[in-house]
């Protein structure tokens, strides 16, 4: 079970992310007419911050899975 949550925080990590520098090229792709810009825009930014909510959860049942302490995993999950 840990390695498919790790997988699934890596995952959301990386979908936040991708969201995050989408939106820095969005005026570019608004212009050229990019299918980003219609799949990701402004509206949908919220979604990487939930992204990387969801991720900082699954980083911590991640510490709690391989019985970490605590405090460990809450400041792994943190960073």
């Amino acid at each position: 079970m840990q390695p498919i949550i790790l997988a699934l925080a890596v995952v959301l990590w990386l979908i936040g992310f991708d969201i995050i520098y989408a939106l820095q090229d969005y005026e570019f792709d608004k212009r050229m007419a990019c299918v980003p810009r219609r799949r990701v825009g402004p509206k949908n930014a919220l979604a990487a911050f939930l992204a990387h909510m969801v991720m900082c959860g699954l980083l911590l049942a991640f510490g709690l899975a391989c019985r970490f302490r605590i405090a460990i995993s809450w400041a792994g999950s943190s960073l």
